[in-house]
Order: structure tokens, then C-alpha cells, then sequence
């Protein structure tokens, strides 16, 4: 109701506004006064609420056992209303993953599960949260198993319970909002030779945007924690966001005839892809808007906002495939459909930015229920990823599977069950006369059974005879230990 007064924007920020003095000052203070609320809840009720969500699902699962305490959720929804309904850059995907993430570690705490089941029904919450806000549950169900690892791994466990969860939500979430796609409409396209030679070129922008966004959210977080502390990052960051926006009004009133389009870089900004889709955007407000939202999702974020990276992905990714549509036609070689454009240019950003490239694939074919952009979304999105940056916008990913802890004590359950004593005892000279006492190992025993006995023991060291009882060696806990690592 604030904004209805001082800036006359049609439904979709479509047209042109009048920007007045008391609409200037509320273009900055309230982005400001929404941070400072959510650098309050971050300080002084739940630390866990600030920041985009990933990071935090990413550090609990490899490090916290997929634990997440329960206040999360109601602090985390309250903190990211907060921010994106006053202003702020980002997307309410990443906020989605983590409340639903937190409703399932709480929910395994209540029923008492392993460690194992609570990271299944972790990921479960992440499905659910993700494919119900993108209408998308297959591509919510990927993303909870992909966005682990750093590599092409995949948790193949939790799939299951991903699919599940999230066709639930997002059956429920449609009683009340629709099941209307995100971006609807069809699309016409055929993969011609100059489409697949502009969406090869198109691909190679996204992953350098990709490069950028990453970079720039790095330096906004080192920054802001070096600069100020809590509560005051937020309300900084919304205060330079206000600015940037103000600024993006101002040249828009200069160059654009006053586009209220230009305001899609604060909240999600969603309407401006439609807008792009149907081909009513200059090439000018496109560069502003992409570098806008680049901008401005990086001191929300990076400020400690509670927002999530994945809604500016695809604005910035989309702004780019319709820049790149603009150019075929304008050298009069465009045989495609802008939307596709657009599309591509969403799943091939977001793929480079988060190491998720199947999810990326199918979030983007739900989203626009165009399932004949498949062998383009593919060829894009193939190339974004092996030209992604490392590390990408989910720094704590794992490389692989072994170097989380969370699977730890699976992988060493492998470990001691498939190997015996012998292939890691080490050669020694001779059996200590001391050691005449002590039991040998035989060397075709499992090395779990070793490991349990010289932990009741308290032994470090036992010497190993094979079958005969000759002495081959001696098997030191502390090199089983080295072993195991590498």
C-alpha cells in the first residue's frame, strides 16, 4: 500500500510511473527497515534465518548430521516475508528448501530415526519446499538429490522420498494457488543450425554471468561481515539496494521513457520474463535489469537477507536469452521463438550457478510445460555446466560423497566389511618377544572383527600370522585409519 501512492505502476510493472519526493524516500528507507527487522531476528532469535538457505542446508547436512533446530522454520518464514516484501533481491525457492529441510530433521528427531533416514527425510523437506514454489515435482525431487556435490554425484537414496514429498506438496499447494506454470503459454521451436550454433553462444554468456554473479555475491559477504555486525548487514544491504533501484528508475526515466520494468529488480521479479517472452522489452532494459538483479540479489544476500538465489538466476539467465534473441533479429537470422530463448537462457544460468544441471533441465521444462525444448535445454545446459565456476553459488558442497562427513560411518561400514587384516598389516622384522602373549590376527580375518577387538582391548597393535601361524606382519590401528582416507 506504501508503494500505490507515490509510484503509479500498472498491474506486471508494466508502463511508466511518477516518482515524487515522498516516493523516493520510501524507494530507500523501506528495503533499509526490512533488513534491520531481519538483522534483528538474525541476532537476537535465530542466527540460522539470515542468508539464502542453501548454505545452511548444505553445512547441516555435511556437518551437522542433517540437523536443523525446529524455531527455524517459524524465524526463517517470518524473516524472508521480511525481506522480499520489502524489497529485497531474491527468490522465496531458497527459504522454501530450507523450511522444509528443517520440518524434516525435526520430524526425524521426533520419531527417533537414524542418522541415515533423518538426511532422507531432509531431503524430503527440500523436494517438497522447492517443487511446490516452482510448480515443478520432478525437477524439486532432482534438485534435493543433486545439490549435495560440487561433482556429478547424486544422493540415489533419498529419490524416493523426494518424488513422494514433493508431489504431495506440490498437490497441496495447488489446491490453494493453482497449478498454473510459472511462465505459461507455448512455445514454438526447432533446433535448427543457427539456433543450436546462437544457444551454444548463449550457454558460454550465462557461464561467464555465472562467473560474475558468484564473484560479486563473494565480495558482498566478505564485506558486509568484515564491515558491520548484525543487525545492521541487513539494513545496509537494503539500503543500497533502494539506492541501486533508485538509480535503475532514474536512467529509465532518462533513456527508457520512464519503464517501470526496471523495479523487477527488487522482490522476485518474476513479471519482467514475461515481458521478455513476449518480446516487448528493449535490449537497454534487459542489460538493466540483468545487471541490476545481479546486483542487487548480491548485497540482499550477501548482506545476510533472507532470500534465495535461484528466482535472480533465472531473471539474469532470461534477460540474457531474450539479449541474445534480440541480436539474431536484428541481423535478421532469428528462426526461433523468444520464449525458447528465454528458457534456455534460465536453465543454462542456473545450471552454471548451482552444479545442478538435471534439475535445471526439468525445474525449467515444468515451469513452462514445454517439454519439446528438451534437446535445446540440453545442449545449453551441458555447456553451462562444464564451463560453470568452481566453486559455484553453493560453496559448501561436497566434492563427492566420501569427503562428507555425513557419510562417514556408511563409507567406513564398507570399508572394514570388504577387507581383512591381511592386505593392510605392514611387514616387520620379527614378532617382539613381548608380544608372545597377545593373541595374534589371522590374516584372512574381516577387519571389522579386528577393529571391535582392539577397541575392547584398548590395543593400537597386534601381530598377524596366516593359516599356518607364522608371523607375516603387524596391523596397527593407526594405519588402517590412513588407509581408510586415502
Amino acid at each position: 500500500m506504501l508503494w500505490q501512492e507515490p509510484l503509479s505502476i500498472p498491474d506486471g510493472l508494466a508502463g511508466t510511473f511518477f516518482l515524487g519526493p515522498r516516493g523516493i524516500a520510501l524507494i530507500i528507507a523501506i528495503p533499509a527497515l526490512g533488513g534491520l527487522a531481519v538483522g534483528l531476528i538474525a541476532k537476537y532469535a535465530c542466527g540460522e534465518a539470515a542468508g539464502g538457505g542453501t548454505g545452511e542446508i548444505l553445512r547441516s547436512y555435511h556437518r551437522g548430521g542433517a540437523q536443523l533446530p525446529g524455531r527455524l522454520v517459524p524465524f526463517k518464514w517470518l524473516a524472508s516475508c521480511l525481506t522480499l516484501g520489502t524489497g529485497g533481491a531474491g527468490g522465496n525457492e531458497g527459504p522454501a528448501a530450507l523450511i522444509g529441510s528443517a520440518t524434516g530433521s525435526w520430524l526425524a528427531r521426533r520419531l527417533n530415526l537414524s542418522a541415515s533416514e533423518r538426511g532422507l527425510l531432509f531431503s524430503a523437506g527440500i523436494a517438497a519446499g522447492v517443487g511446490a514454489i516452482f510448480r515443478a515435482p520432478l525437477g524439486g525431487a532432482l534438485f534435493a538429490c543433486e545439490m549435495y556435490y560440487s561433482s556429478s554425484e547424486f544422493e540415489s537414496d533419498a529419490l524416493l522420498p523426494s518424488l513422494t514429498a514433493s508431489v504431495c506438496a506440490y498437490f497441496l499447494f495447488g489446491l490453494f494457488l493453482g497449478y498454473q506454470p510459472l511462465l505459461p503459454g507455448d512455445t514454438v521451436f526447432t533446433l535448427s543450425l543457427v539456433n543450436f550454433a546462437a544457444l551454444g553462444a548463449m550457454a558460454l554468456i550465462c557461464a561467464i554471468g555465472a562467473r560474475a554473479y558468484v564473484a560479486w555475491m563473494d565480495l558482498c559477504s566478505r564485506r558486509m561481515k568484515a564491515a558491520l555486525p548484525q543487525p545492521w548487514r541487513p539494513a545496509m544491504g537494503g539500503l543500497m539496494v533502494g539506492g541501486l533501484a533508485l538509480g535503475l528508475l532514474f536512467a529509465s526515466k532518462r533513456w527508457l521513457g520512464s519503464d517501470a520494468r526496471v523495479l523487477s529488480v527488487l522482490g522476485e521479479g518474476y513479471p519482467i520474463l514475461n515481458s521478455a517472452v513476449l518480446a516487448q522489452a528493449l535490449p537497454l532494459l534487459l542489460i538493466l535489469v540483468a545487471v541490476g538483479k545481479l546486483l542487487a540479489s548480491g548485497l540482499t544476500v550477501g548482506s545476510g537477507g533472507s532470500a534465495g538465489v535461484f528466482a535472480p538466476s533465472m531473471i539474469i539467465g532470461g534477460c540474457l536469452g531474450a539479449l541474445v534473441f534480440l541480436g539474431l533479429h536484428a541481423l535478421g537470422c532469428s528462426d526461433g521463438d523468444p520464449k525458447a530463448y528465454v528458457l534456455a537462457g534460465m536453465a543454462a544460468f542456473f545450471a552454471a550457478g548451482t552444479a545442478c544441471p538435471l534439475a535445471s533441465i526439468i525445474i525449467i521444462t515444468e515451469v513452462a510445460q514445454g517439454y519439446h525444448l528438451l534437446p535445446a535445454l540440453m545442449w545449453v545446459v551441458a555447456l553451462a555446466y562444464l564451463l560453470r565456476p568452481r566453486p559455484c553459488l553453493f560453496k559448501d558442497q561436497a566434492a563427492s560423497s566420501v569427503d562428507s562427513p555425513m557419510h562417514r560411518d556408511e563409507l567406513q561400514s564398507d570399508f572394514l566389511a570388504s577387507r581383512t587384516v591381511g592386505q593392510l598389516c605392514r611387514n616387520a622384522g620379527a614378532w617382539d618377544s613381548e608380544d608372545k602373549g597377545c593373541l595374534p590376527l589371522r590374516a584372512d580375518q574381516i577387519l571389522g572383527e579386528a577393529v571391535r577387538r582392539m577397541k575392547a582391548e584398548g590395543l593400537v597393535e597386534l601381530p598377524v600370522v596366516d593359516r599356518q601361524g607364522r608371523f607375516i606382519g603387524l596391523f596397527a590401528y593407526g594405519d588402517m585409519v590412513s588407509f581408510e582416507a586415502k
